[in-house]
């Protein structure tokens, strides 16, 4: 599913709980990914996140998803590449 529809779906089913900020907080941090697919224009990703959440009646659930990324590469070398644009596509509840 989508970002937005990853978003509502949790908030349907644990409550209105903050899951913006929470996910937002543990996209920004550097995970070992798996590499799905890599030529020399493109990567594709997989990172395992997991975070804590309150449920509406104030217990807490751990949720562990992963999301899949699509990268274009610039810059590349036969050591090393960078990163022109990257978006997160797909998140899955595991």
């Amino acid at each position: 599913m989508k970002r937005n529809e990853f978003i509502s779906y949790v908030k349907a089913v644990y409550g209105d709980c903050d899951i913006e900020s929470e996910l937002s907080a543990v996209e920004c941090r550097e995970t070992d990914g798996v590499t799905v697919f890599e030529n020399s224009k493109v990567f594709i990703g997989k990172d395992y996140y997991e975070i804590h959440i309150k449920r509406k009646c104030g217990k807490p659930v751990l949720l562990h998803f992963c999301v899949y990324g699509v990268g274009m590469k610039c810059n590349v070398t036969p050591e090393d590449y960078e990163f022109e644009s990257y978006e997160n596509c797909e998140y899955i509840i595991l």
